[in-house]
């Protein structure tokens, strides 16, 4: 995965520097967004001027995936100090969480879990940010890259693709697909945000529906 990773963190510092950011504001958002999705999608509402809330919010939506991958992984690391706990969800990535959940599904009883988690989180934010600064250097010398753009998307493909198992996942990819594909053409990558959001609420729905059919327990007499 760290192939793709690199190249997506190329185009992800072009695209900022070419989008009109100075490069101290470049530098600032690759180490303290970190991630790559949030970057493109605020960076046409930057160019046109949109208000801080409305930015804030496109890069809360399509980051809202982040939220379910802490569901997977609170109840594990939840013992572990706050300051900690912040620091893992900074450094959490897509690519780095589904190695790990493909590695625990392999090996339930993995040991030294969070050895594992840093083992795979630590390569691809030092990729990241290596490629990412090095696009925003190379700005002035290099196209935009869109072609270089898909080799992080089939580096994500052929991590997800595998484990899209089960009726929520299969409905999720499904959704998000689909979303995608009839908002493409929306001003400021507003279908980023539909994707997402409706791919997670699609998967939240297949999973509330298997909960509701599963047979319930009595429940003993007082």
């Amino acid at each position: 995965m760290l192939p793709g990773t690199v190249a997506w963190g190329i185009v992800a510092g072009l695209a900022m520097v070419k989008g009109g950011l100075t490069v101290p504001q470049a530098l600032a958002m690759t180490l303290l967004v970190y991630s790559g999705v949030s970057q493109l999608a605020v960076l046409p509402l930057l160019a046109a001027g949109a208000s801080t809330g409305a930015i804030f919010l496109v890069a809360s939506l399509v980051s809202i995936r982040f939220v379910l991958y802490t569901l997977g992984l609170v109840r594990e690391y939840r013992h572990l100090p706050a300051l900690r706990r912040i620091a893992m969800g900074y450094m959490t990535t897509d690519t780095a969480v589904a190695v790990y959940f493909d590695r625990r599904q392999r090996a339930p009883r993995l040991v030294q879990r969070f050895a594992y988690l840093q083992g795979a989180i630590w390569p691809v934010w030092l990729s990241w940010q290596t490629a990412s600064i090095l696009g925003i250097f190379l700005a002035g010398l290099l196209p935009v890259g869109d072609a270089l753009g898909y080799l992080g998307v089939l580096a994500m493909l052929v991590i997800i693709v595998p484990r899209i198992r089960g009726g929520a996942a299969i409905a999720c990819a499904a959704t998000a697909c689909l979303a995608a594909l009839l908002t493409w053409t929306w001003p400021y990558k507003l279908g980023i945000v539909l994707a997402v959001v409706g791919g997670v609420a699609a998967a939240m729905f297949i999973d509330w529906l298997a909960d509701r059919a599963q047979p319930r327990r009595p429940t003993a007499g007082v």
